[in-house]
């Protein structure tokens, strides 16, 4: 799909910013990278500033120090940083059609899907993954329910990242005939099935529409 598509990525820390347009500008001799094109912001479920944490380290910014600092240690620094919604980047970009949105953002994808209500329920945006990490969700102040019943009333569900279940075209994802979609977004423990062989979630999950 990347051959034929223009990819935006957002990114609200600075240094990260400039190591983006750094690997960017020395691509361009090796690929055509004019199809690329970063976003200063976080994406979110409003327009305007609010606080996130980077670790010293600098590679794992989150909206929380929890999260920030869940797997790498040590100290987190808070700074502010611009955010925007998705619905807003792309009726103001007048973009016509997402082939998929990808989310990982420590714990943070409930609010980003939240700003992206209006694009999801008209199908501007065609498919979702986003990380499913119980931990950050609930260190961001939201519930693996919370993000399931949220898609769910945008007519969209879930399935696990097995890509052999999905056929892949230019502009679509679309599930193989007898996959069934996710009953819940929990995890389950090494050797347990739940209620169902579809009970369990992975860690990522693809989010396609309903109907």
């Amino acid at each position: 799909m990347k051959q034929n598509h223009i990819v935006v990525g957002f990114e609200p820390v600075p240094t990260n910013m400039d190591l983006l347009c750094m690997s960017k500008l020395l691509g361009d001799w090796q690929y055509d990278s004019s199809r690329l094109h970063y976003v200063e912001a976080a994406a979110s479920d409003k327009t305007g500033m609010m606080d996130i944490y980077i670790p010293i380290r600098a590679d794992n910014s989150a909206i929380s120090q929890t999260s920030a600092v869940k797997n790498v240690g040590g100290d987190a620094e808070k700074v502010q940083i611009y955010t925007i919604t998705l619905d807003e980047y792309l009726e103001t970009q007048k973009v016509e059609s997402v082939a998929l949105l990808k989310i990982d953002t420590q714990g943070h994808e409930y609010f980003v899907l939240k700003g992206a209500e209006n694009s999801l329920k008209s199908r501007r945006i065609k498919a979702v993954y986003a990380e499913n990490d119980p931990g950050l969700i609930e260190a961001a102040g939201k519930t693996q329910e919370d993000i399931y019943n949220l898609m769910i009333s945008f007519g969209f569900l879930p399935y696990n990242d097995y890509w052999e279940q999905v056929t892949i075209t230019r502009n679509s994802f679309v599930k193989k005939d007898g996959v069934k979609p996710l009953t819940s977004l929990r995890s389950c423990r090494e050797g347990e099935s739940g209620p169902s062989e579809n009970a369990c979630a992975n860690y990522n999950i693809l989010w396609l529409p309903k109907d």
